[in-house]
């Protein structure tokens, strides 16, 4: 289990948050409001729109308070679509690329899964493949003080640029506000590719 303080210098350096685009409506932020919709497939963003979109959204969430897992549904589920931000290591250096995300957390069966795809990098190249999020656990009595509210397994392939990432490592995150209007967390693991093993770390948020 990833606990906050592993990767805090990380998560000041750099922060995520959901493009408008992602879902079929996109209406105020916040606490309340949003309705479960199917949105249909959506286009390929570019780096720079996913980069655009961060700044007004993320201040939007960074204001409301985590929900209290004892207070979770004890019924029903949830779906949220958002951005997911990953720091590849690439040689000597790191290339950050962006991708959607779909999370769908099942209250009754204390679940959580989905997956992150259409990645782009910072040089707007297209990456195929996806990353699929697996054994995710939510845990109603974890300590939001050292502990996330989820955590689960993000690992697949992506393909871009004349490399292939075979990317293996654990998500953890969080539920915003009194209605689990969002979610928010981080990655960490590892990334096998032509030069060897290099860390990926990374960042999401997502809404309902």
């Amino acid at each position: 289990m990833w606990r906050r303080t592993d990767i805090q210098g990380y998560i000041a350096k750099i922060t995520l948050v959901l493009v408008c685009g992602l879902v079929s409506a996109c209406g105020g932020g916040g606490d309340e409001g949003h309705t479960n919709t199917t949105p249909p497939p959506a286009p390929q963003l570019t780096y720079a729109q996913y980069e655009a979109a961060s700044v007004a959204l993320h201040a939007t969430w960074d204001i409301v308070a985590a929900t209290d897992p004892l207070t979770l549904p004890v019924s029903g589920s949830a779906d949220y679509a958002g951005v997911v931000r990953l720091d590849v290591e690439n040689g000597p250096g790191d290339i950050s690329m962006d991708g959607r995300l779909a999370l769908h957390a099942d209250f009754s069966a204390n679940t959580i899964s989905g997956d992150a795809s259409q990645f782009v990098d910072e040089n707007e190249v297209v990456y195929s493949g996806s990353l699929t999020l697996s054994n995710g656990v939510i845990d109603r009595n974890a300590d939001l003080n050292t502990e996330y509210t989820y955590t689960g397994n993000l690992d697949g392939s992506l393909t871009g640029a004349g490399e292939t990432y075979a990317i293996v490592s654990d998500l953890s995150g969080d539920f915003v506000s009194s209605t689990t209007g969002a979610v928010t967390g981080v990655i960490a693991g590892t990334s096998t590719y032509s030069l060897g093993t290099g860390y990926v770390y990374g960042v999401y948020i997502g809404e309902k």
